[in-house]
């Protein structure tokens, strides 16, 4: 709302592997300072990495999810 000085912040994020480490850090605990720091309201993840049996939670988020279905995949040569 312009008139009041709020607005609805939305953040995308390419995980690259949401449950991993970049530089001894875990990203999660990144993510969720970033969340609360900037008081983002929407966050959408992209590459998250999570397999469809992982629950994934963040502190103070409602989290929806549509994991990849991987039909087939050839072998790294």
């Amino acid at each position: 709302n312009r008139a009041t000085g709020q607005f609805l912040k939305i953040m995308h994020w390419n995980a690259e592997g949401v449950n991993s480490k970049k530089d001894g850090y875990s990203k999660k605990v990144e993510l969720e300072n970033i969340l609360n720091e900037e008081q983002v309201y929407v966050c959408c993840l992209q590459e998250t990495h999570l397999n469809e049996d992982v629950a994934f939670k963040v502190r103070g988020f409602q989290c929806y999810r549509s994991d990849l279905t991987i039909l087939f995949t050839l072998s790294p040569k």
